[in-house]
């Protein structure tokens, strides 16, 4: 077992007790309010950046601090909307099932981050080096990063 193995089974683990720990309901709506956060700020960056002009010289700049500027405050908004729902939905009957449906949740989440990992290491050439080349278990991420590589745009997709 290489080193890269060790860290695929503490990321999987880890983020399996995370989704145990915190339970779906909970992981569902971080994830949400994350993706909705980004959605919101990737759609009102450029417009933003233009109220910011007096204070930032350099546009790109501008853009980049709307669009962190954007993001933190939805985030914001977002994790305390899904705060009050989070405690809208939760019943003591379902709690287990929830932690459950966490742990599934957590290994996916797992899962996908050592796939996005394994693809950024194969684009980085570390498919080369002796440690990587004696993993048991890269191989087995082979199925989630051809499904991811569907998802990404094509010129992205050749590099990875």
């Amino acid at each position: 077992m290489s080193i890269v193995d060790i860290a695929i089974i503490v990321i999987v683990v880890g983020s399996l007790l995370i989704g145990l720990y915190r339970g779906f309901i909970r992981e569902f709506f971080s994830l949400l309010s994350w993706l909705l956060a980004l959605y919101v700020a990737w759609t009102f960056a450029g417009s933003v950046a233009v109220y910011l002009e007096s204070y930032i010289d350099q546009p790109d700049f501008r853009v980049v601090a709307s669009f962190a500027g954007i993001f933190v405050v939805s985030l914001m908004v977002l994790s305390i909307i899904s705060h009050f729902l989070q405690n809208l939905l939760a019943f003591a009957a379902l709690i287990g099932v929830d932690r459950y449906l966490g742990m599934l949740f957590g290994i996916a989440r797992g899962v996908i981050i050592v796939a996005l990992v394994i693809m950024a290491g194969t684009f980085m050439d570390f498919a080369s080096q002796p440690w990587w080349k004696t993993s048991l278990l890269v191989g087995y991420f082979s199925p989630v990063i051809d499904l991811i590589r569907g998802f990404l745009p094509e010129n992205l997709s050749q590099l990875v």
